[in-house]
């Protein structure tokens, strides 16, 4: 009876180890850290924040950025487009069909990191025998911060006329890690702030995102209408009675120009 038994586990094992197998994982990282880059796109987004876009709206903006320069350009340059075309302002895809002329550039686009800690840093006592005293830490905070400053100038496109004064605007985001005796980490900054609200809130509703209310209409080509001679006559007659379209000062005489 004894040997059935014996004789069975050994067939168990046998089928089991005939069966095994192994599994490799492979794990990349990408050249730039995640954190690293929402560091600077936060700061990037703050920047943008301190910026009022509204002035320009009703207005066909062509966007220069050949002072614009660094690893996140397209960020910022995609940003700055959102935000004007949130604010009501026509892109221009070639400057001389445009009534104003952005210019964007950059003063720093980057990442620092500080560290600090309270407790008894590595010792080496040579004598008598060496010995290494290994590093205490009682509490350690390690910060990394991201910051970027923008500069903005507009213009008439067809004068060149400076409108206002322009300006710079200069952001800063942080990530904190903190540990107490060991214990850790408590994370803290603006990046943790973003990334729970982010992580944490439900997705955009197509309304709220995008407005495609009038989609149909553009995608339907323009009916051909027959115009007599003289319904153009009275067309004429009424629109001559009307009084001529206002536009704020800042942007008339530009639209005159053009």
């Amino acid at each position: 009876m004894q040997a059935i038994v014996w004789r069975s586990i050994l067939i168990a094992c046998g089928l089991v180890c005939s069966v095994a197998g192994c599994s490799t994982f492979r794990t990349t990282e990408t050249p730039r850290t995640g954190l690293e880059q929402l560091l600077i796109s936060n700061a990037v987004d703050q920047s943008l924040d301190k910026i009022d876009f509204e002035p320009f709206h009703g207005t066909s903006v062509f966007i220069d950025d050949k002072y614009l320069d660094g690893v996140d350009k397209n960020y910022v340059l995609g940003s700055v487009r959102h935000r004007l075309m949130s604010s009501g302002v026509t892109l221009a895809a070639k400057q001389e069909d445009s009534d104003i002329t952005v210019e964007i550039r950059s003063g720093g686009l980057g990442t620092d990191k500080k560290e600090t800690f309270v407790g008894i840093p590595e010792i080496a006592i040579p004598f008598p025998l060496p010995v290494q005293l290994p590093e205490l830490r009682l509490f350690n905070s390690t910060t990394q911060y991201g910051t970027a400053k923008l500069g903005l100038a507009a213009y008439a496109t067809n004068t060149g006329q400076p409108l206002g004064s322009g300006g710079v605007s200069l952001a800063r985001s942080d990530d904190k890690n903190r540990y107490v005796f060991g214990v850790g980490p408590f994370n803290a900054g603006s990046v943790q702030k973003e990334l729970m609200a982010g992580t944490q809130r439900r997705r955009h509703s197509q309304a709220e995102m995008f407005s495609i209310a009038g989609l149909s209409d553009l995608r339907k080509p323009p009916e051909k209408v027959a115009v007599t001679e003289r319904q153009q006559l009275v067309e004429q007659s009424e629109f001559e009675d009307q009084p001529p379209m206002e536009f704020p000062d800042d942007w008339a005489d530009i639209r005159k120009a053009r």
